[in-house]
C-alpha cells in the first residue's frame, strides 16, 4: 500500500483553491468521497496513492465543469445582442425626405420619430422601421403635409390653423 506523495497532496490543494473551497469544504468532500478527512502524511490514516488518484479525478472534474462554465459566461458577456442599424442608404433617403416634408424643423421631425417609433435619430431605427418611416415620408410629401408650426407660421400668429 503506497502512500500519497507530496506532488499529488499539491495538486489537490491547487484544485481546491481553483474551485474556491474553504479547507472545511476540502475536508466534507474528502469525508464523503474517500472517507478520510486529512491529507497530512502523518495522519493516524493516511490517504493511500489509489485514494489520492480517485480524488484527483473527482477534483479535475468539478474543475473542468467550472471553467467550461466560465468559459461560456464570458462568450454570452462578449455576444451581447444588438438590434440590426439601418443602411446608410436608407438614413440617406429619410434625410432628404425629411428636409422635404418638415423643411429646416429638426424638432418637429424628432418628435415625430419619437411618437412612431421611440428613437431621436434615424440611426437607432431597424431597418424594418426605417423602410416604414421612408414610406411614410413618402406619402407624407405626396399628400403635402407640413408641420404644425409651419402652417401657423404662414397663417400669421393671430390666427391659429389646427
Amino acid at each position: 500500500m503506497a502512500l500519497m506523495n507530496d506532488h499529488q497532496r499539491n495538486q489537490i490543494f491547487t484544485l481546491c483553491r481553483e474551485l474556491g473551497w474553504t479547507d472545511q469544504m476540502r475536508h466534507e468532500m474528502m469525508r464523503e468521497w474517500i472517507g478520510k478527512t486529512s491529507l497530512a502524511a502523518d495522519a493516524a490514516d493516511p490517504v493511500t496513492e489509489e485514494e489520492a488518484r480517485r480524488l484527483f479525478d473527482r477534483l479535475g472534474d468539478a474543475v473542468m465543469r467550472v471553467r467550461r462554465e466560465r468559459r461560456l459566461a464570458r462568450r454570452r458577456q462578449r455576444r451581447v445582442w444588438r438590434e440590426p442599424r439601418p443602411t446608410p442608404e436608407q438614413v440617406y433617403r429619410i434625410g432628404v425626405l425629411v428636409r422635404a416634408v418638415f423643411g429646416g424643423d429638426r424638432e418637429s421631425f424628432r418628435g415625430w420619430l419619437r411618437k412612431r417609433y421611440d428613437v431621436e435619430r434615424p440611426e437607432l431605427l431597424t431597418p424594418r422601421q426605417a423602410i416604414g418611416c421612408i414610406v411614410g415620408l413618402q406619402r407624407m410629401k405626396e399628400q403635402g403635409w407640413r408641420p404644425r408650426r409651419q402652417v401657423r407660421k404662414q397663417a400669421g400668429a393671430k390666427e391659429v390653423v389646427e
